[in-house]
């Protein structure tokens, strides 16, 4: 049975992994000196759901 130490820490390392990885998003986005097309968006945003569903099924198995 988890403790509520254990469950805070889970919350804490999944808000600091999602908040890492949103940065990268915003940080690759703003670097894109090409205009971007609706179908390129549309890829960047579905790899990025992929990762943040990925993480979130890491933790899930936890």
């Amino acid at each position: 049975m988890a403790t509520l130490s254990d469950v805070h820490q889970q919350q804490a390392s999944l808000e600091a992994s999602l908040h890492q990885r949103m940065s990268e998003f915003e940080t690759q986005l703003k670097l894109s000196s090409e205009p971007s097309s609706l179908s390129r968006l549309h890829n960047d945003f579905m790899n990025f759901k992929e990762n943040v569903c990925g993480i979130l099924k890491c933790y899930a198995c936890k």
